[in-house]
């Protein structure tokens, strides 16, 4: 048995794939950050906080609408194309 193993060659669609599961738990996290159910009981910034006070919800909103581009299959936001990376 070889110690020395080729690392595997995965192709851009396959680790698009991968990343699936953990773009839609992001995706879901953050929705549910955004809803809010707990009625401001968890805050990681507070809104009362002048002018950065909303940037958390700015976030989780960003992270939400880049998940369903990604899932549309549309490159944008967080999950769209890197530079320099290969069409």
């Amino acid at each position: 048995m070889d110690i020395h193993q080729e690392p595997l060659d995965r192709t851009p669609a396959e680790a698009k794939d991968a990343n699936k599961p953990l773009i839609i738990i992001a995706a879901i996290l953050c929705g549910i950050y955004l809803l809010n159910p707990t009625a401001g009981f968890f805050e990681l910034i507070p809104d009362n906080i002048p002018v950065i006070g909303n940037l958390d919800e700015g976030m989780a909103a960003y992270v939400v609408i880049s998940a369903m581009a990604y899932l549309k299959g549309v490159d944008f936001g967080l999950f769209g194309k890197k530079n320099g990376s290969k069409p």
